[in-house]
């Protein structure tokens, strides 16, 4: 229950907005009861009310459904309703500019705020970070005003995503593989572009030379174009955005991608398929060398495998535990297979997805 000073607040926060006092009457009901079940200040959740009446358009007897909404989209994405009233009025005025307007806005505001709590380390900053990427370019305005309005690729996002997993930059990267690539926006490419996207919110190392993996829109390419050319084995389209994220995010660099294939192909095409007898037994196709055979070169030293090398070099000089794992996981990644290296004590081994369960 709030005291009469409370109250007073609340109403001074509407009228000083513009709102007749008469007016403001009537949002105070609904006003109070909020504050009460959120365990906010009614001059928070004035000023949150009066976003959404000014600048999404909601009728005053629509508001108290529309706040039950923010509610409910705070409770499922750590953006509670006391930390709305800070980021609502610029976030409401930036959604008018895209044209949304009424409860339907309300609630794509509130999903957009569970979108940009991902990894965020607080409400403040998920807010910033949400209007700094609206703001950022036109393409990103396109893009959110779409997502907002897909109610299938927005649960994708929050389903695929842990809730500390993806920073911002997950969503940018969706936003630049949507931008370029319209057969992104539908069916199992959705999927795929969103876990390219999640994949690489934090930039993938590269194995087996140095830097970074390349440009993730370029990944989404090169993975859906293997894809639609038949290049992908079956379980490919039947993985959810979880499990493709383990074949999208394989260490091996955009560039060495179809170097990696060509090379099992041509000497290893038996093991081409997803069974535990498939292409997990590519790990165990090099020799296992601490040596360089061909320079002499430590493999505990920085060069066994020479300056810049590629997979090419990985399968002539062969290498340990940490080659074999990668190579294992690489092989099956860049043929749909989910596969990830994992480091041991000492050691090195990797993991790969078949029948339904991970297998080491």
């Amino acid at each position: 229950n709030q005291t009469r000073g409370e109250i007073a607040e609340g109403l001074n926060v509407l009228v000083a907005s513009g709102i007749a006092p008469e007016s403001a009457l009537d949002y105070m009901n609904v006003i109070g009861r909020t504050a009460t079940a959120a365990q906010a200040s009614i001059e928070d959740i004035s000023k949150t009310a009066f976003a959404v009446t000014d600048n999404l358009k909601v009728n005053v007897n629509d508001l108290a459904k529309t706040m039950d909404m923010l509610a409910q989209a705070g409770k499922e994405g750590r953006f509670e309703l006391k930390d709305m009233s800070a980021a609502f009025p610029s976030l409401t005025a930036g959604a008018s500019m895209l044209g949304m307007k009424g409860v339907p806005a309300v609630a794509q505001l509130g999903a957009a705020l569970q979108v940009a709590m991902k990894g965020a380390g607080s409400a403040p900053e998920a807010a910033n970070n949400l209007e700094n990427f609206i703001n950022q370019s036109t393409a990103n305005k396109e893009f959110i005003n779409w997502v907002l309005n897909n109610q299938t690729a927005m649960q994708e996002y929050l389903e695929g995503t842990s809730q500390e997993g993806v920073n911002i930059n997950g969503l940018q990267i969706w936003s630049n593989i949507w931008n370029t690539y319209a057969n992104s926006r539908y069916g199992f490419n959705l999927k795929l572009a969103i876990a390219t996207a999640i994949a690489n919110a934090n930039p993938i190392a590269s194995w087996p030379c140095s830097g970074n993996i390349g440009n993730p829109v370029e990944r989404y390419n090169i993975f859906e174009t293997l894809n639609a050319d038949g290049g992908m084995l079956p379980i490919f389209k039947t993985l959810d955005i979880k499990h493709l994220i383990y074949v999208v995010n394989t260490h091996i660099p955009n560039s060495q991608i179809m170097e990696l294939r060509n090379i099992v192909l041509q000497n290893h095409n038996g093991f081409i398929n997803s069974s535990n007898s498939g292409l997990n037994n590519i790990a165990y196709t090099i020799n296992y060398n601490e040596t360089n055979p061909h320079t002499g070169a430590s493999v505990f030293g920085p060069d066994f495998y020479g300056p810049n090398p590629t997979i090419l070099d990985v399968w002539y000089d062969g290498g340990v535990c940490g080659s074999t794992s990668y190579l294992g996981a690489s092989a099956c990644q860049v043929f749909g297979i989910p596969a990830q290296p994992v480091g041991q004590p000492g050691h090195c081994a990797f993991i790969y997805y078949t029948d339904g369960q991970w297998e080491i």
